[in-house]
């Protein structure tokens, strides 16, 4: 992946992140902890590789934000 996919996926990944609700945040945060996700309960067509992995990097800074 080159520096301008990167990027772009960067971004697709902070707005979807950001379009979520506090409780939207959660239950996506449980599906990726616990191995239970699926892409079709959150997107409409499968996202690019490295997406749910750069979802899961928002919510770990998300998680030590709120965590106090």
């Amino acid at each position: 992946m080159n520096v301008r996919e990167r990027r772009a996926l960067a971004e697709r990944v902070k707005r979807f992140w950001q379009g979520l609700s506090t409780e939207g945040r959660g239950q996506l945060g449980n599906a990726l902890v616990l191995g239970t996700l699926d892409w079709r309960d959150w997107l409409e067509s499968k996202p690019p590789l490295g997406f749910w992995s750069a979802v899961d990097q928002q919510r770990i800074l998300w998680e030590m934000e709120t965590s106090g």
